[in-house]
């Protein structure tokens, strides 16, 4: 996955999914395929996750610095970096699909 598509779709994505008018028949339209959007982003999110560990790990020499540097590290990816976007997105796309399948 390019990482400049993933970011203009995660951008669009939440852009359009904050203004609360994308139903699940919009979410289905917008990631055609939802099998392999959801993948992707799982897997995306993941990666960065393991290379944000593995950066924190090689920069830390004491376990308890590490393991403080992890959380920190991570935290901020999941609240104001790409992992929160990421994060959002799966769970709107799975949270609308199936609410429009239950109907």
């Amino acid at each position: 996955v390019r990482v400049d598509c993933l970011e203009r779709f995660l951008t669009l994505f939440h852009c359009h999914s904050r203004r609360g008018n994308m139903d699940g028949i919009e979410v289905i339209r917008f990631c055609s395929d939802m099998s392999s959007a959801c993948n992707t982003l799982a897997r995306e999110f993941l990666t960065d996750v393991h290379r944000l560990c593995n950066a924190v790990a090689q920069r830390s020499e004491c376990k308890e610095e590490e393991e403080e540097s992890h959380m920190v590290a991570l935290g901020e990816y999941l609240v104001q970096g790409r992992g929160y976007l990421l994060l959002n997105t799966l769970d709107s796309i799975i949270d609308q699909v199936l609410n429009w399948l239950a109907s």
